[in-house]
């Protein structure tokens, strides 16, 4: 049995397949999970599932996947797409106009370490040991497999019960090499830092500029389907109009109360523009519309 990897194959020795009491099995996986981790929070590695992708190293990890893409490294700090942060294509040119970097790819965040599990971790450390998500217990998941367990040379065939059979392979270190569509590699890869990037925090102020009123628009437009989902109030509108609005904003947006509802306005640090939207009840139901510009 071979299984395909990014560089090569990983092949199970043929053989008829050897039925093995589960709880033998288990022990033989949790000890792979085990080496893997440890492997890839020594020298290093390569996880990749489908078109997601993590390389760890001791000096950095990046993490892709479509629409998502971030280099962390040791010391340094964490590297994102711009593209990934949901603009359309008219707000990155805006952004980028704003900046004067037209060809501006990354931004950087000096000095902190992004997560996977912690949004931001506050060392390089814990940002890594989050990253690699095989855990010293993966095994237990196999935990409710059918007895017994077919076994041929490096490949474990678990049948669940309603769901789909598991396909775990090992490598001759006693490693994982592949379970079910994920794969691993092992060893030192270089993980490289951008070139050229922006500073997050201007990046950030960039970005929201360039899409500031379809902020205000999705923000008001929800408060209005919240304010609607239960009995609508000026009051319930002015409760759900701060808690949609976020409190850590770059360009801050205010909320004012209104007679009938509340404004949220903000104004655009590059060209001074100024953006309003207002949810107000009209006919005992919460709508939202535009004021400014």
């Amino acid at each position: 049995m071979c299984v395909a990897l990014l560089a090569g194959s990983v092949c199970a020795t043929p053989a008829a397949a050897d039925p093995v009491p589960l709880a033998d099995s288990l022990v033989a996986i949790g000890n792979a999970c085990r080496a893997s981790r440890a492997a890839l929070l020594g020298t290093g590695g390569t996880v990749s599932t489908g078109a997601e992708r993590t390389v760890v190293s001791p000096a950095g990890f990046l993490q892709q996947r479509p629409a998502f893409n971030r280099v962390v490294v040791a010391g340094t700090g964490t590297y994102g797409m711009v593209a990934d942060d949901g603009l359309g294509r008219l707000q990155l040119r805006r952004a980028w106009r704003y900046l004067h970097r037209p060809t501006t790819q990354w931004w950087f965040d000096a000095g902190r370490f992004w997560s996977p599990a912690r949004g931001w971790a506050a060392t390089f450390e814990q940002s890594r040991d989050a990253v690699v998500t095989v855990d010293e217990t993966c095994g237990q998941s196999l935990g409710a497999a059918v007895e017994p367990v077919d076994h041929s040379g490096d490949a474990w065939q678990f049948t669940i019960p309603g769901q789909a059979g598991v396909t775990v392979v090992t490598d001759g270190q006693g490693r994982l090499a592949a379970w079910a569509d994920t794969r691993y590699e092992y060893g030192t890869p270089a993980v490289t830092a951008p070139s050229a990037a922006v500073s997050h925090l201007a990046w950030l102020k960039a970005a929201q500029a360039a899409a500031l009123n379809a902020d205000l628009r999705a923000m008001t437009r929800e408060v209005a389907r919240q304010v609607n989902a239960s009995v609508p109030s000026v009051a319930a509108i002015d409760a759900a109009a701060r808690a949609t609005n976020p409190a850590d904003r770059v360009v801050l947006v205010r909320v004012r109360q209104l007679r009938r509802g509340v404004l949220f306005h903000a104004r655009n640090p590059y060209t001074r523009t100024y953006h309003a939207w207002r949810v107000y009840l009209k006919r005992g139901e919460a709508v939202a519309r535009r004021v400014a510009p």
